[in-house]
């Protein structure tokens, strides 16, 4: 995360906390009381210009909320100043001053980042085919906007298993999650140009969705899902880690080898943070933003930064991944 946050350049360290529980063995209010009470013992570390929390695993804008509501009840009983109160937190709902952007700024920010790779390697965005393992908020959101942006996404995946179109077509994203929200998983969401039909497809497993013939492969789940035992396998000319640490160093070093272009999970996957950076600007200035203002920042950045990454693995003749290190590191020494 200290990477990730000197490279896109944003004034946010590398901390992480939690707690080690299995939230789904609790009740609401049990959930409620803990996630109160872990702000409770947290509250002289954190703050707008101390550690601020964001959502991660597990947790979401309730969780959240509740959070924030603890520390801004805390903060009264002190007779703190509650100027920047809301400041000391993102990823909040919006009646508690979150950004709406915050939710699908990582998917959304992933898509950015290869659209810039495309453009650098003179690839046409309608015949260039993406296979997502992955059909969580992230990789929900990068397959709706790299859709929207004219790429063929033909491959989805969730936990029970990876879906595609008997003749590879395009799939109609927000139909496909309209299908799975319905009946829970992908399976049978043969979704294309507006129409669910379930005989025009097939399930396959999450390990073949990777070994698919795609220009576009994005790991948007697990870490270290391409490995040793898989990399002779990896067909893709280009992979999007939109999970964190999806390639293995060993896998890394012979794809590469191969002339795989990897985009590293500091740079793919850092549009979240980008929306916390922006929700916590406007939590502690007068400053405010639009959805269309958010994004335009956030894709501002993001392009900014890919061509100062891309500029230097030209010059160096480096990878991406090594010339987003370096530049990372760079930033990092300066301060």
């Amino acid at each position: 995360m200290s990477l990730k946050c000197a490279l896109i350049n944003i004034p946010f360290g590398g901390g992480k906390g939690g707690i080690t529980i299995d939230p789904k063995t609790l009740s609401e209010a049990e959930l409620k009381r803990l996630s109160e009470e872990y702000i409770s013992r947290l509250f002289d570390v954190i703050g707008p210009y101390k550690d601020i929390p964001a959502p991660d695993v597990n947790t979401n804008p309730k969780v959240i909320r509740w959070m924030v509501e603890r520390y801004a009840s805390i903060a009264k009983e002190k007779k703190m100043d509650q100027k920047n109160v809301y400041g000391a937190f993102t990823g909040k709902p919006t009646d508690l001053y979150g950004l709406s952007i915050r939710e699908f700024a990582t998917g959304y920010g992933g898509s950015i980042v290869l659209l810039g790779l495309l453009s650098k390697l003179k690839l046409s965005k309608k015949k260039v085919t993406v296979a997502v393992q992955g059909f969580g908020n992230v990789g929900y959101y990068f397959s709706k906007y790299a859709s929207r942006a004219g790429l063929s996404i033909v491959s989805l995946s969730d936990s029970k298993g990876a879906i595609i179109n008997n003749n590879n077509d395009a799939l109609d994203i927000d139909l496909v999650m309209e299908c799975k929200r319905k009946q829970g998983y992908l399976a049978g969401c043969y979704c294309v140009g507006g129409v669910c039909d379930i005989n025009k497809g097939k399930v396959i497993t999450n390990d073949a969705i990777l070994e698919l013939p795609v220009d576009v492969l994005v790991p948007a789940a697990l870490e270290n899902v391409i490995s040793k035992s898989n990399m002779k396998n990896i067909k893709a000319k280009i992979i999007v880690e939109m999970a964190n640490s999806p390639v293995t160093p060993v896998a890394y070093e012979y794809l590469s080898r191969k002339g795989v272009y990897i985009i590293p999970d500091i740079l793919s996957n850092s549009g979240g943070v980008i929306g916390s950076y922006i929700e916590w600007k406007q939590n502690v200035t007068s400053e405010r933003y639009s959805d269309q203002k958010a994004l335009l920042l956030l894709e501002s950045i993001l392009s900014e930064v890919f061509e100062q990454i891309w500029e230097m693995s030209v010059l160096r003749k480096i990878s991406i991944k090594e010339a987003a290190v370096v530049l990372a590191l760079s930033r990092l020494l300066e301060k």
